[in-house]
């Protein structure tokens, strides 16, 4: 069984996963090291050109997706046996995961042939699109594949998982992409295929030991970030239960954020309600300016900092209480549902 520790400090993202034979080998640290770029005016261009490029494709795959689920549930699946593949009568869609390309691929393991993923197929188009699309050459191919990847995860999420159904995303909330590789990291500077070298803020070293799995470029309303995600395989085995010297219990509450079992009280530091007069406030001004100018545009900028700000205020207060809480060796949680306590 696959189980998940979730810790952090400022903002290190440690998740630990292990299994029950507590066998090091089969453990992985996930580390996540967030730091402030240093981009040129013209890298700020590319950039957000790329956001753009990234999200209009990102729903056009999304609809090819949706077009071809909707079609196998209405008029079904039929196969020709001559070429094997999966066809439909009215639309001649190819498969039920995506509009084109061969949807078999050949099985080295068992022999044969085995379908294609919808991801697999729609990454096979990526050629086509470039060819179709001169201007998005400019974009990594690494980038465009991560790109496909989350919207792979977005329905696995739904299929598997019982998540929403995926959903168009809208310009504004398009802010990242990512690299698997194609990318160096150097002392305090990155490069990225099709940007060049940026230079970040390094508040903090790299760890020892671990190696980088992929870099994430995120666009805030206080400029531009990268994500280093680190990972490394070397974790201690978990201590049994003869060698936990200290404990505590949590009651989450509402009101209350938690009351420990040693007695102490951890409050419910509320900061949204501490800004929510500055916060309609800015709202109501940025509303009354005049629709897509300037001053209005400068509005919203000052708003959307106000609200990472409370985001980042949250972060920071729940990570200085979970740091708290890792000094014991046993925390133990009650199983409560929070969504159906603050409904009631």
């Amino acid at each position: 069984m696959l189980n998940r520790l979730y810790f952090s400090r400022g903002t290190l993202w440690v998740n630990i996963c292990y299994n029950a034979s507590r066998t090091p080998k089969n453990c992985i640290v996930l580390l996540a090291y967030v730091y402030k770029l240093q981009p040129s005016r013209s890298q700020v261009a590319i950039m957000n050109k790329w956001l753009v490029m990234l999200y209009k494709q990102y729903n056009f795959r999304l609809a090819e997706r949706i077009k071809a689920y909707e079609q196998t549930k209405i008029e079904g699946v039929y196969s020709e046996l001559r070429t094997q593949v999966e066809i439909y009568p009215l639309a001649c869609s190819l498969s039920k995961g995506a509009l084109y390309g061969e949807p078999f691929k050949p099985d080295k393991k068992k022999g044969g042939f085995k379908r294609k993923s919808a991801y697999e197929m729609q990454s096979s188009d990526l050629p086509n699109l470039k060819k179709e699309r001169p201007w998005y050459k400019q974009i990594s191919a690494v980038v465009l594949q991560q790109m496909l990847r989350q919207l792979d995860d977005a329905f696995k999420g739904f299929f598997e998982h019982g998540r929403g159904y995926p959903k168009f995303k809208r310009q504004a909330n398009y802010k990242s992409f990512t690299y698997a590789n194609d990318y160096k990291v150097e002392g305090n500077k990155v490069y990225l295929t099709g940007i060049g070298w940026i230079k970040f803020y390094q508040s903090r070293p790299l760890p020892d030991g671990f190696k980088t799995k992929s870099v994430t470029i995120r666009q805030k309303a206080h400029g531009w970030y990268i994500s280093i995600c680190l990972e490394d395989e070397s974790v201690p085995a978990l201590p049994s239960p003869n060698e936990v010297k200290t404990a505590v219990g949590v009651d989450l509450g509402i009101k209350k954020l938690m009351a420990l079992s040693n007695g102490e009280i951890v409050e419910n530091q509320r900061f949204i309600a501490k800004q929510e007069r500055r916060h309609r406030i800015r709202q109501r001004r940025a509303t009354r300016k005049q629709k897509c100018s300037n001053n209005q545009r400068k509005a919203y900028q000052y708003l959307a900092k106000l609200d990472n700000k409370i985001a980042r205020q949250r972060s920071d207060w729940q990570w200085k209480t979970a740091h708290k809480l890792v000094l014991f060796d046993l925390i133990v949680f009650e199983a409560l549902n929070i969504h159906g306590m603050i409904k009631r």
